[in-house]
């Protein structure tokens, strides 16, 4: 009897073994557009959502195309070389991207956009889907955040510098966004500046060099994270905290650090990061399934984060270390 209920043990226990190796091996490509805490946050989703899966295990194939096309084409040949089963990315270009997704299509490898891609219709015959948002619309949420700032603080002609990224449709998309809505509630405003700074040490040089040419400069706006970052660290820099103000995108470690502080930036609109990771991820994995795309054009929405609701800010903190 006892015999018995050991070999039955053994049987269940070799069971029990089998259905936990029986994951399916897969590799994602993914691409990111730079090294700021947007795309590590990105990053960061894929692979909590990966580590999620019951059904896979996955490995992800992480590379940095560093906003240049012709990384970009080395890392996606190397990728359709490695035969992914699909690549996730933020094209550099809505142009010169278009042949290297065309390549992966032609290998039989389903593309998953993020944030930027190529242009709308290349994406609607070439990518599975577009894991993306409404710029204009979140340009406009930061212009009206801003119009409300000055109307309530009673500046009628405000001066601003823009530290953009408009090489990118997106940021392009943003800016118009930006403008109409903050000339509705605040018809004085004007932009004094606008010039581009990818990373946080240039974002910080060009704020500083506008501070300099302009000091009747009333805020900023940062198109992405690492424009926020950098404008916040020039007004610093220059002994204007409390004079100065920061309004853009993109919630990270560092622009939810400077909303706590409350000082200097005070308005974030943002694509929570994580969530366009994971997002991404499970629309890799239909792709992979066979299953239909949602639609080429997949939305998230955007979150709102003030300086004046640091709760809504420390609960967001909070829930990246779990």
């Amino acid at each position: 009897m006892k015999f018995k209920a050991l070999l039955l043990g053994l049987v269940m226990l070799l069971f029990s073994v089998s259905i936990a190796t029986a994951q399916e091996e897969i590799t994602i490509g993914a691409l990111w557009l730079d090294a700021s805490e947007f795309y590590t946050g990105v990053a960061r989703g894929i692979d909590q959502g990966a580590a999620a899966q019951a059904d896979y295990n996955i490995t992800v194939l992480g590379n940095n195309s560093q906003g240049d096309a012709a990384i970009e084409a080395e890392q996606i040949q190397t990728l359709i070389g490695a035969n992914v089963s699909a690549i996730i990315m933020s094209a550099v270009s809505e142009t010169s991207s278009v042949a290297l997704i065309e390549e992966a299509n032609k290998a039989g490898i389903p593309v998953i956009c993020y944030n930027t891609c190529i242009a709308q219709a290349d994406a609607e015959r070439l990518v599975y889907s577009w894991v993306t948002g409404d710029h204009f619309q979140q340009g406009g949420g930061v212009g009206k955040a801003m119009g409300e700032y000055f109307v309530a603080n009673n500046i009628t002609e405000p001066a601003i510098g823009v530290i953009s990224c408009e090489r990118y449709g997106a940021c392009q998309q943003r800016i118009a966004g930006f403008t109409e809505e903050l000339l509705k509630l605040v018809p004085g405003a004007t932009i004094v500046d606008n010039q581009e700074a990818l990373e946080v040490d240039k974002a910080t040089e060009v704020a500083t060099n506008m501070l300099t040419a302009h000091p009747e400069i009333t805020a900023f706006y940062g198109e992405a994270g690492n424009m926020v970052a950098g404008a916040a660290v020039a007004i610093d820099l220059a002994g204007l905290t409390g004079q100065v103000v920061v309004f853009g995108h993109d919630i990270s470690p560092t622009t939810a650090q400077l909303l706590l502080d409350g000082q200097i930036v005070k308005y974030i609109n943002a694509m929570v990061a994580e969530d366009f990771g994971m997002t991404a991820l499970r629309l890799a994995l239909d792709a992979i399934e066979g299953k239909p795309s949602p639609g080429v054009i997949y939305n998230m929405t955007p979150v709102d984060f003030f300086s004046s609701d640091p709760a809504k800010v420390q609960a967001w903190i909070d829930g990246q270390s779990g």
